[in-house]
């Protein structure tokens, strides 16, 4: 990827993330960067590809991070509270206006993102089940198969506008309440 490229994608999350997708047009982007919008879409063919190219940048940063806290954890459970705790925080940066935006106009790349979310933090789930139980804090009668997709289905859910409205619900609450109900549960 050329650095034109990487300035593109920075500036443009920035603006997303400062006003929300739908508020900011190609036009807005071109401005910002000091191109014409011709140039602009020489790297993207349009703006729900950029969309999808920002959001694909985030979860790859995001997935970095969790491999990196998952190698310092000194065990399970402190990988469970760190990878929740980075989580939340990602939750509190991540514009309320851009969650909105993704699930109602960006259903696609919503979704498709909502996929490899859910197939990374199934196989998370997964391991962090099978070295809890390796390590004695998790419950040997568990099954980290299923309880690794049920964990990762409420977690999604709390990132549905639908199920959790942001003006009645503190998500990283109900994230940190999620994870205590998982523990209880496993341990």
């Amino acid at each position: 990827m050329t650095d034109e490229k990487h300035r593109l994608l920075d500036q443009a999350e920035q603006l997303f993330m400062r006003y929300g997708i739908r508020s900011v047009s190609m036009d807005d982007i071109a401005r910002e960067l000091g191109v014409s919008k011709k140039t602009l879409y020489q790297f993207v063919e349009n703006k729900a590809e950029l969309v999808s190219e920002i959001m694909m940048r985030r979860m790859s940063r995001a997935q970095a991070a969790v491999h990196a806290l998952r190698a310092q954890a000194t065990d399970a459970m402190d990988e469970l509270y760190q990878v929740a705790h980075y989580m939340i925080e990602q939750f509190r940066t991540f514009s309320p206006a851009v969650r909105f935006d993704l699930q109602k106009y960006y259903t696609r790349e919503s979704r498709h993102l909502e996929q490899l979310h859910e197939k990374f933090f199934e196989q998370f789930a997964r391991e962090n089940l099978e070295r809890g139980q390796a390590q004695g804090w998790y419950r040997e009668d568990i099954d980290p198969g299923i309880l690794a997709k049920l964990f990762v289905y409420m977690a999604l859910s709390v990132g549905d506008i639908d199920h959790f409205p942001m003006d009645e619900y503190d998500l990283p609450q109900v994230l940190m309440q999620l994870v205590s109900y998982h523990l209880y549960g496993i341990a």
